[in-house]
This record gives structure tokens, C-alpha cells and sequence, in this order.
């Protein structure tokens, strides 16, 4: 018998060191996929990323085809234009050892609406266009 064995780790998202109060799919989640290649893992596991319901459980999500908007990456949309590098700055007295979820919600909706409204300032990229079309059923 012939088995295809791999091996890897369970580590939610929200769990990655980040100068922003939370764990994100930024810079710091990529370096991680990395080391964990770099170390012969093959799989990571993460718990749900939906938005977060009742007691920010990702157990209790609000949706089953959203993505929880707390998990976008300061630092990605610094890259992207739509926010520059003093708008983030606030982020960084946010506490790093454990998710403070009611100083960490305000701060990043303000952040995201605020990269938003630059983003709708821009002209639309035909595939945003695109995704729109083919998720607007839910």
C-alpha cells in the first residue's frame, strides 16, 4: 500500500504577528507559507475566514461567501495606492499579543472605507466589473 503522506499545521490568520492589532493576508502570511514550505510542510489549516459573528468567533460568521474584512492587509493596500503610508500610521499602537477586537474593528473600517473611496475615485478595472457580475447572487 501506498501512501501519500504530508504533514502541516493549524494556524488561524488572525494568529500572525502584525504591527496592526491583527493577523492579515499581507507580508507576514506569505513569509509563513514560505517557512512552512521551506520546512516540508504541505498543508496549513486555518479556521474560518467568513466575517465573525457573536464573541468574534469565526464559528458564528455572518456570511458563507463574504471574506472577514479585518484580514486585509494595511500593508497590501499602501502597495496597491489606495492608502498611503501615514494613513496606517495609527494601526501601530494597536496591542500586538492578542487581537483587540473593539479597538481593532474602528480603526480598520475607517482605514478600509478610506481605501474604498480611493479606489472608487479610480476607473474600474474591467475585472472587478467582471467579479461583480459573477458573484452578485449572493
Amino acid at each position: 500500500m501506498d501512501f501519500d503522506r504530508a504533514s502541516g499545521l493549524l494556524l488561524h490568520i488572525t494568529s500572525l504577528p502584525s504591527p496592526f492589532g491583527i493577523g492579515d493576508l499581507g507580508p507576514h502570511a506569505l513569509r509563513f507559507a514560505d517557512a512552512l514550505a521551506h520546512a516540508g510542510q504541505r498543508w496549513w489549516q486555518v479556521l474560518p475566514i467568513g466575517p465573525v459573528g457573536y464573541g468574534y468567533s469565526p464559528y458564528s460568521g455572518t456570511s458563507s461567501f463574504a471574506g472577514e474584512s479585518l484580514l486585509i492587509s494595511p500593508e497590501d493596500l499602501v502597495a496597491e495606492g489606495l492608502l498611503e503610508p501615514g494613513d496606517v500610521a495609527g494601526g501601530r499602537t494597536l496591542p500586538m499579543g492578542a487581537v483587540a477586537y473593539s479597538r481593532v474593528i474602528p480603526w480598520k473600517s475607517s482605514l478600509l472605507s478610506q481605501a474604498f473611496a480611493r479606489f472608487r475615485a479610480r476607473p474600474r478595472p474591467a475585472d472587478f466589473d467582471r467579479f461583480c457580475e459573477a458573484q452578485s447572487y449572493w
